[in-house]
């Protein structure tokens, strides 16, 4: 079977949800409730019982209540499946509060990861990024008939300004991915990220959800 564990590092016994929005069933909201108050939370069951709806669902109302939460597994499609279920029982603040740590090939998930936010929140970067890396296709493209037509190499000094807007963006994305992890209530990342990524594996969180914890070894 399946296994994921909430952990709370809290270890607040007596908090109490504020109510849950979705489709639940009573099974389900007992162990969202157990979810909000044990430190210690085994969930387990057959796939297609709702295990990640419901995991969702507590970590929207962990969140609710102020609580920072690391939502962790051992794949990026199991991570962007937590993220799914958490975004869509948050509502429409999911995005200030969810931070995709990596990158995804999920359209729907894209939008939480560092290059996501950074469209929302600074889309003048954004703009700059997509338009170097667009012309750069062009360039790199048509390189042989373009440089037929130019007899100075403007093409080549073209290419490098691309280059360094690139390189200038990216660091300012490093730092923009390093500051969601260090600030966003809700982290979520491969058990690898963890283990490489100083940020992340040193700070403390309220919350720690495990999916699929019996593959982790």
């Amino acid at each position: 079977l399946d296994r994921e564990f909430c952990l709370s590092l809290t270890g607040t016994s007596n908090c109490r949800p504020s109510g849950f929005s979705g489709r639940i069933n009573s099974l389900q909201r007992q162990s969202i409730f157990r979810m909000q108050s044990d430190t210690l939370h085994l969930l387990w069951g057959p796939p297609g019982t709702g295990k990640t709806h419901t995991v969702g669902v507590s970590v929207a109302e962990h969140l609710h209540n102020r609580k920072t939460c690391l939502l962790l597994s051992t794949s990026n499609a199991a991570v962007d499946e937590i993220v799914r279920a958490s975004a869509r029982a948050s509502g429409a603040d999911a995005h200030k509060r969810i931070f995709r740590a990596g990158a995804t090939a999920d359209k729907e998930i894209q939008p939480y990861t560092s290059i996501g936010l950074l469209e929302r929140r600074a889309p003048e970067k954004a703009v700059l990024i997509k338009r170097a890396e667009q012309r750069l296709k062009e360039i790199t493209a048509n390189l042989p008939a373009l440089l037929k037509a130019d007899a100075n190499g403007a093409i080549f000094s073209e290419m490098q300004g691309c280059k360094d807007t690139l390189k200038a963006l990216a660091l300012d994305a490093k730092e923009f991915s390093e500051s969601l992890m260090a600030e966003s209530p809700c982290v979520a990342a491969t058990l690898a990220s963890l283990v490489l990524n100083p940020a992340l594996n040193e700070r403390e969180f309220d919350v720690v959800y495990i999916d699929e914890a019996s593959m982790v070894s």
